[in-house]
């Protein structure tokens, strides 16, 4: 005997024609894969690019400024103007963490027209240093009319929206659980998520369809199942779950399907 949950698992008709009955039941797939996406869109959200651009109109005259970003790169949040940039300086600053403190290095960069850091914030001094020599050497050539640094913050758990959105995807390629009466074949056939066939039935094998009622934990829970003119029972699911007025609407469905007697309810 399966569990109990306190939500409706039960199959529900979803087409009846002429020698054919379908039931499928309720996806849980769709809304979670919605929600995995919202999750990924929102991570990306997070994900910010500080950018130092620099060009020169003229051979005497370099133009900085920094350009501050969200949702890779997407959403602009600040341009701090630094007109002709003067001094770059790696510059560190202490942190506190549960393991201790540490330092964080980033950029101060010094213009004629304001001061501003560029936000690397990263614990790799070489790293900031590389930086600040790659827009020295910039600064020391004319011969360069633009260049461009920029520094991506949370790219590196990039794997996270990456990871959420793939689940997401598998969820949605899911099929729910479905159940085919079909008269022409003279068969039930039970079919998984993955759409592969799990079980097969001889309608002709079929005496009545019976809804089981289980109590425990302080739940009620109910499952359909069909019983066969040699005793077996073959539950449509292994979970009990709730709302009887759905179990009921699946079983009468069937039981009319095959024109069987009055469905039960059999507590176990």
């Amino acid at each position: 005997m399966g569990g109990i949950v306190s939500f409706d698992l039960g199959p529900k008709p979803t087409h009846r024609e002429n020698g054919h009955l379908v039931l499928k039941c309720p996806s849980w797939e769709r809304p979670s894969a919605i929600v995995l996406l919202a999750l990924s869109c929102l991570w990306l959200g997070f994900i910010s690019n500080n950018r130092l651009t620099c060009d020169r109109p003229d051979l005497s005259t370099t133009r900085c400024q920094v350009v501050r970003t969200l949702g890779v790169g997407l959403i602009p949040r600040e341009t701090v103007r630094l007109g002709s940039l003067t001094t770059v300086q790696v510059v560190s600053e202490t942190r506190s963490s549960d393991d201790g403190d540490f330092l964080v290095y980033d950029l101060k960069l010094s213009g004629t027209e304001a001061v501003t850091r560029l936000g690397l914030d990263t614990v790799d001094e070489a790293r900031a240093q590389q930086m600040a020599e790659a827009v020295q050497r910039f600064l020391a050539n004319p011969a360069r009319s633009s260049g461009t640094i920029q520094t991506l913050s949370g790219w590196g758990f990039l794997w996270v929206p990456l990871g959420l959105t793939s689940l997401a995807i598998a969820l949605l390629r899911r099929k729910p659980y479905r159940f085919e009466f079909n008269r022409l074949m003279g068969k039930m056939q039970a079919f998984g998520a993955n759409g592969r066939l799990k079980q097969e039935l001889w309608l002709r094998e079929i005496q009545s369809v019976v809804i089981e009622q289980c109590t425990g934990e302080g739940l009620t829970g109910y499952s359909i199942v069909l019983l066969t003119q040699q005793g077996d029972r073959h539950p449509l699911t292994e979970t009990y779950s709730s709302n009887l007025e759905s179990k009921q609407e699946a079983a009468e469905a069937i039981r009319a399907f095959l024109g069987l007697p009055p469905v039960e309810i059999k507590e176990v």
